[in-house]
């Protein structure tokens, strides 16, 4: 896996985790259709049967969540690892350009200059940072 598919993948896994963790926190307070139906189409079953059912299904669906935070934790320990493997990987200019250029869907081009390109890395970096809980 490349690090960019890295990175994807971690930031669907965070966004995913920001969205249910709110959908339950709402649904502990309050039983509500809409946000059960939701939930239930991202694999945490909530059960509306009755009130015990209920209570039951949303402590599962938590118990899911914490293992997607271990899920998040395993992505950004490839991430790091990644970045300590391919670190002593120094490419040409060109290919570091040609690579930036692919994955951020946005020409660059060669006559950039080093200051713009150290900002873009620097953004590029901050952008895609693994999570921090």
């Amino acid at each position: 896996m490349n690090y960019f598919n890295l990175i994807k993948s971690h930031r669907r896994l965070v966004i995913e985790q920001s969205l249910i963790t709110a959908a339950l926190i709402k649904l502990h307070f309050a039983v509500d259709r809409e946000l059960v139906s939701f939930v239930n189409k991202r694999g945490y079953k909530i059960s509306l049967v009755n009130t015990a059912e209920y209570a039951e299904s949303l402590e599962g669906a938590i118990r899911k969540l914490k293992n997607l935070k271990a899920r998040i934790t395993m992505k950004e320990n490839e991430i790091i690892e990644f970045q300590k493997v391919h670190k002593k990987e120094a490419g040409t200019f060109q290919k570091m350009i040609a690579q930036l250029t692919y994955y951020s869907k946005v020409a660059i081009s060669e006559t950039i200059t080093l200051a713009m390109y150290n900002e873009m890395m620097k953004l590029v970096r901050e952008q895609y940072k693994p999570h921090e809980a």
